[in-house]
C-alpha cells in the first residue's frame, strides 16, 4: 500500500467527509474506519492571498527596474549596461535561495523577478552587443533558460511560463511544414513528459498543453490554407476527441472535457452557417442544414444521457438561429431581453434538473 496521501480539492474533501458520516451514520463503518479513510487524502492548498500579492510586487519591481535601465540607456556604457543586467538577475536570484526556507512565499516573488529580468535582459543585452536573432528566438532562449528552474523548485507557474514562451516562438516562425510537424511532435511529449512530474491534475497545466495543442493545430491549418468548412470541422473533431476523452493523466479530465465543450460550441456554430460552405455553391444551404440536424441531434442524444455540456450547447444552438431570424427585424434592446430571458430559463431548468439529478456530469 502506498504512503502517498491523495490530494484533492477543498470542495471534494467536504463532500467526501459529508458522505463517510452519512455512511458512519448508518453503521456500516465505525469511528475507527471512518478516520481510516480520511487520513488518505489530503486537501489542496488555499490559493494564497500574500502570494499573489507578491508575485504582483515583484512583476512591478521587475518592470520599473528594466523600465529604468531603458530610460538611461544612453548615458550607461556597454559593459555597465551588461554588468547591470546581471548583477541584478544574479541579486534576485540569491535573494531568492537565501529566502527560500524561512519565507517561503516572499522567496517565490524573488524568483519570478529573477526570471523576469532574465527575459528582459535577453532582449537588453541583444541591444547592448548589437546582436541579431532571427526567428523571435529570444522567446525560445528565455523559454529554455527557465525549464531547469521549473523542473527543480517543481513550480507551476514557471512550467506554464517557459510552455507559453517556446510555443510562441514555434508558433510564430515560418517554418515548412514537415519541420514544423517534427518540432510539433517532440514538443507537445516534452511538454507531457515536464507536465507528468505533477500528478495533482492541475488546471493551469491542463490549460497549457490544451492551448498549446489547440494553436499547433491552428499553424498547421495556415499553413495548409484549406476551406473554412475544413477548419470548423477539424476543430469539431477535436472538441468531440476532447469531450469523450478518458484517463489522460496528468492532467484534469473533466476540464478538458469542458475545453472540448467550448471548441465544439464555438466550431459548431461556424458549421451550421452557409457561409461555411461557400465552396459548394448553391448547395451551402443545403449542406449547413444538414450538419444542423445531424448536431441538434447529437446534442439531444447527449442531453438524454444526462451530459451537463448538452444544455450549454444545445442553449448556443437555439441563440445562434435567434439571433439571425431576429436580429435584422427586431428592435436590438428587445432581441437581447428575450435572449437573456431564454438564457436565464435555461439557467432555472439547468439548476432544477441537476437538484433534481436529472442531470450529471458524465464526463
Amino acid at each position: 500500500m502506498s504512503n502517498e496521501l491523495r490530494t484533492i480539492s477543498k470542495k471534494q474533501y467536504i463532500s467526501l467527509k459529508n458522505e463517510l458520516s452519512y455512511i458512519k451514520a448508518q453503521n456500516i463503518i465505525n469511528e475507527d474506519q471512518y478516520n481510516q479513510i480520511l487520513i488518505l487524502y489530503k486537501q489542496k492548498a488555499d490559493y494564497s492571498f500574500t502570494k499573489v500579492i507578491l508575485t504582483v510586487a515583484a512583476f512591478l519591481i521587475g518592470i520599473g527596474i528594466l523600465s529604468f535601465i531603458a530610460g538611461n540607456w544612453d548615458i550607461i556604457p556597454a559593459m555597465v549596461k551588461f554588468l547591470l543586467v546581471l548583477g541584478l538577475d544574479a541579486a534576485a536570484f540569491f535573494a531568492f535561495v537565501r529566502t527560500s526556507k524561512n519565507y517561503p512565499k516572499t522567496s517565490t516573488s524573488f524568483l519570478y523577478l529573477g526570471i523576469l529580468i532574465f527575459g528582459g535582459g535577453i532582449f537588453l543585452v541583444q541591444q547592448i552587443f548589437n546582436i541579431t536573432f532571427k526567428s523571435n528566438a529570444e522567446f525560445l532562449i528565455w523559454g529554455l533558460g527557465i525549464i531547469p528552474i521549473a523542473f527543480v523548485y517543481k513550480d507551476k507557474f514557471v512550467l506554464f511560463a517557459a510552455e507559453l514562451l517556446i510555443l510562441s516562438y514555434v508558433i510564430i516562425t515560418d517554418f515548412s511544414l514537415a519541420i514544423f510537424t517534427v518540432i510539433s511532435l517532440v514538443m507537445l511529449t516534452l511538454y507531457h513528459k515536464m507536465n507528468e512530474q505533477y500528478k495533482d491534475g492541475s488546471y493551469l497545466l491542463t490549460l497549457s498543453f490544451t492551448a498549446s495543442f489547440l494553436l499547433v493545430i491552428m499553424r498547421f491549418l495556415i499553413i495548409l490554407e484549406p476551406e473554412p468548412y475544413i477548419i470548423a470541422g477539424v476543430y469539431f473533431l477535436t472538441g468531440l476527441f476532447m469531450f469523450y476523452v478518458k484517463n489522460i493523466k496528468p492532467y484534469n479530465e473533466d476540464f478538458i472535457n469542458w475545453l472540448g465543450t467550448f471548441v465544439i460550441l464555438v466550431s459548431g456554430i461556424f458549421l451550421t452557417m452557409k457561409e461555411t460552405y461557400n465552396y459548394f455553391g448553391v448547395n451551402s444551404f443545403y449542406i449547413a442544414v444538414a450538419f444542423t440536424v445531424l448536431y441538434a441531434v447529437l446534442l439531444l442524444y447527449w442531453l438524454k444521457k444526462g451530459r451537463l455540456q448538452s444544455i450549454l450547447l444545445i442553449c448556443s444552438l437555439i441563440l445562434r438561429f435567434y439571433f439571425d431570424l431576429t436580429f435584422r427585424f427586431a428592435s436590438k434592446s428587445l432581441v437581447f431581453i428575450v435572449a437573456g430571458l431564454i438564457l436565464g430559463a435555461f439557467g432555472f431548468w439547468f439548476e432544477k434538473e441537476r437538484r433534481e439529478g436529472g442531470i450529471e456530469n458524465e464526463s
